[in-house]
């Protein structure tokens, strides 16, 4: 308990060299026992060493944040954030948490607003454009309004009716199904 009321004390900076010192120490007791094992060769046991000590940084840093008392006037999300940017300097695996709109959670407040806003904006266009054509279907569809489906057109009915051959209003003619009836009706004559 002293330990920790003494490094309220210490700066920062201090401590985190401290920190080092003592991950330093502990690399070199884990070199004293990995050298008991004389059938591990030279290469694979440094390479367990360095990401032992690279683990060992790691976990002394989020204790020293979280736990030292120093940072009490710090709010946890604040140190939070400080976490995610030393894990983004020490390129700890599963560093790049997304949000829902899939920005970064380390990013400040501001940038994380902005880059919302920007995707209601789009949001709102796409749905905008969308309105706009329907309504623009709408007003280009036949006078007269709809018809139900598989009743016939004008151009059939008249063609099918039996009499009175006429040539159907322009809207009419533009659908392709109603020029392939006129060109069968026509075929048949």
């Amino acid at each position: 308990m002293l330990l920790w009321v003494a490094l309220l004390w210490i700066p920062l900076r201090l401590r985190i060299t401290l920190l080092l010192g003592v991950s330093l120490l502990l690399r070199i007791t884990l070199l004293l026992g990995v050298s008991l094992l004389l059938g591990v060769s030279l290469l694979l046991r440094i390479a367990l060493l360095l990401r032992i000590a690279l683990l060992w940084i790691a976990l002394l840093l989020w204790v020293s944040l979280l736990r030292i008392t120093l940072l009490l006037w710090v709010p946890l999300l604040l140190r939070i954030a400080l976490l995610l940017r030393i894990a983004l300097l020490l390129r700890i695996p599963g560093r790049r948490l997304r949000g829902p709109a899939g920005l970064s959670l380390a990013l400040p407040l501001g940038e994380r607003r902005s880059g919302l806003l920007r995707c209601r904006r789009g949001r709102e266009q796409e749905r905008a454009e969308a309105e706009e054509d329907t309504a623009s279907r709408r007003a280009g569809s036949c006078p007269g309004g709809g018809r139900a489906r598989g009743a016939p057109t004008r151009a059939e009915s008249a063609i099918h009716g039996g009499g009175l051959y006429r040539i159907p209003s322009s809207p009419a003619i533009c659908a392709p199904r109603n020029v392939a009836a006129l060109a069968r009706a026509i075929a048949c004559l």
